[in-house]
């Protein structure tokens, strides 16, 4: 599955951002450099895009705040997660819990294609037990209006799950 993470689907993930504060999650954050970072553009409605092993046909919601902190290519960083309703899905992983780690520019060929990071975390999530997060997350570029991405997979001992994950609209060069 390489870096992508998937959030399964019991539905689509959603284009608007959940505004409930998660556990764990810093409301009130400061963007300023070598702060913590937990805008609007920094909340994501994940699904479950795919799952294996005990996981299989599983599906789920979450959202998920990706805190931000430090300044330069490479920063610190905390997803929290905080499971949704799974709409009527027969099978739904429930998702809440604190992944820590880090999260590093990727260097672009093109600007105004936005900026891409990778992002690597561990923790533990209901379900799931300890979790390894590895995945990309993608900003806006040369546009308007548009949405970041987070692709990600959690890897456990008894199982990937994929996550797609989408934040709600924010501006152009928007980035994690």
């Amino acid at each position: 599955m390489g870096l992508a993470l998937a959030i399964a689907a019991c539905g689509k993930a959603s284009s608007h951002s959940v505004s409930r504060p998660a556990p764990g999650a810093d409301a009130g954050a400061s963007t300023s450099a070598g702060h913590t970072s937990t805008g609007a553009r920094n909340s994501f409605q994940a699904s479950v895009t795919s799952a294996t092993g005990v996981y299989s046909g599983e599906g789920g919601r979450a959202q998920v705040l990706l805190q931000i902190r430090g300044s330069g290519p490479r920063r610190a960083t905390k997803l929290v997660f905080r499971s949704l309703p799974c709409q009527g899905a027969p099978q739904c992983v429930q998702l809440d819990g604190v992944l820590t780690g880090v999260i590093t520019a990727r260097p672009g060929p093109v600007p105004d294609a936005g900026r891409s990071f990778v992002i690597a975390a561990t923790g533990r999530l209901t379900t799931l037990g300890h979790v390894r997060a590895t995945g990309i997350g993608h900003g806006t570029g040369f546009i308007a209006r548009g949405h970041e991405l987070l692709d990600l997979t959690l890897s456990g001992h008894a199982g990937r799950l994929g996550l797609r994950a989408l934040s709600g609209s924010v501006g152009g060069f928007s980035s994690p």
